[in-house]
This record gives structure tokens, C-alpha cells and sequence, in this order.
């Protein structure tokens, strides 16, 4: 899973959507614009599992200015 996204416009997935995705998955999705431009992320469907974890180390999605070393944007927690 994952991929690399530099169109003006996309979807992405998780595997196996609509269905349930499998245990332990990884997914790491890189979108990458002109510096002028700004990235927009819309869920039309967003479903994770909820569990009590102060850690958040189960399903999560966060948004990172670029993929190594960077600061988070902000993370949407199961």
C-alpha cells in the first residue's frame, strides 16, 4: 500500500476499501505540489478503529510537511 501522488487532483484508499484492511498495515502516500501550491485533504469515508490508547499507536492518518524529519501537521486518531 501507499504511493506517490503529484496530479491535481487524485483519490487515495486503503487497501482492500471498501472492506476492512488487514492487521499491521503501513501505508505511507506522498503528494507533492509546487511550493505555490496548497494540498487540500478531503475524507469522504473515514472509519478506524477506536481504541483507548494514549500512545495512538493503532490506526491513525497524519500529515507531515515532507516525509523525513519534518514537523506534523496534525493526526487523526482511531
Amino acid at each position: 500500500c501507499g504511493g506517490f501522488y503529484s496530479q491535481s487532483k487524485g483519490t487515495i484508499s486503503s487497501p482492500n476499501y471498501p472492506d476492512k484492511y488487514l492487521p499491521h498495515m503501513h501505508c505511507v502516500y506522498q503528494i507533492q505540489v509546487a511550493w505555490s501550491k496548497q494540498v487540500r485533504l478531503t475524507f469522504d469515508n473515514f472509519d478506524i478503529e477506536v481504541v483507548q490508547n494514549d500512545e495512538c499507536s493503532y490506526d491513525s492518518v497524519a500529515v507531515y510537511e515532507s516525509y523525513v524529519n519534518s514537523k506534523e501537521h496534525g493526526k487523526l486518531l482511531g
